[in-house]
């Protein structure tokens, strides 16, 4: 996958994050696991979608002045998390600036460019091939 940053350096760029991106919760798949936060919704026109967060990236880590956090954020106790009801709860705790989202996710492995790309460098390999007569060279 590739990773995606999504930052907030100071009070004068300021952007609504909790309206930017959603997140929705995939609980622990074996008990003390960890939480996974997964991209429900991103704004279009957004500074998530300016640099390409898609539905679907998973959260891996957010660093601010205090520090990295890739762990506590994720930490799940069924008794008393309320961020499993509520996933934007993690991004309403954030306060200090600058503040950074990193994010996972895949890109599309087969796009129009990729494609015409390869058609023209295939073209012009068979060209180039003609051109030089590789085959009479060989005999």
């Amino acid at each position: 996958g590739f990773v995606f940053v999504l930052c907030q350096e100071d009070e004068t760029e300021q952007f609504d994050l909790l309206a930017d991106v959603k997140f929705r919760t995939v609980p622990p798949f074996f008990p003390g696991g960890m939480m996974q936060f997964y991209v429900d919704y991103v704004a279009p026109g957004g500074p998530a979608s300016d640099v390409a967060v898609q539905v679907g990236f998973r959260l891996l880590e957010i660093k601010t002045v205090a520090g990295i956090d890739r762990l506590k954020f994720r930490q799940y106790n069924e008794a008393t998390d309320s961020v499993k009801h509520d996933p934007q709860k993690v991004l309403r705790d954030l306060k200090k600036l600058p503040l950074t989202l990193v994010f996972e996710g895949r890109v599309k492995p087969l796009t129009w460019e990729c494609g015409f790309l390869m058609g023209f460098m295939t073209v012009f390999l068979v060209w180039a091939f003609v051109v030089v007569r590789c085959t009479d060279s060989f005999q």
